[in-house]
């Protein structure tokens, strides 16, 4: 039974919908938290399933002004040094940088694809792994 079959986007409308239906008492606290799981079922799948490639990948951080369109930075770094500059950042500033072991670990698994693609209003900033 999905409640949300008629829910068009991303997980994240989906969550926002779940919780609105609780606050519209639509649906029990019970029935949002086995949604809730529901869709971490599927989130996590859908991450087991993305696009992966052997060999050696690049970081490619890229910001991109919205209102002209024009890219104020496009930078490719090979995974390795990425990976060097965040334990020499682990090391100088200890507890500064996020644990980012769960990316880590995608990313070393083989993962190619946008890590994080967000806007601001101002400027756009993506950073993808990239085959070489």
């Amino acid at each position: 039974m999905s409640m949300l079959s008629g829910v068009p986007g991303n997980s994240g409308e989906e969550r926002l919908q779940i919780l609105k239906m609780v606050e519209d008492q639509s649906i029990s606290p019970e029935e949002a938290a086995r949604l809730l799981e529901a869709l971490d079922r599927t989130d996590r799948k859908r991450a087991q399933t993305r696009q992966h490639a052997p060999g050696p990948r690049n970081i490619r951080i890229k910001v991109t002004d919205v209102g002209t369109k024009r890219t104020d930075v496009d930078i490719t770094l090979p995974l390795g040094l990425v990976n060097t500059i965040v334990s020499m950042a682990n090391r100088f500033a200890p507890g500064r940088v996020p644990d980012l072991s769960a990316l880590q670990s995608q990313i070393e698994g083989g993962y190619v694809g946008t890590l994080v693609d967000i806007e601001n209003g101002q400027d756009r900033v993506q950073i993808m792994v990239e085959p070489r």
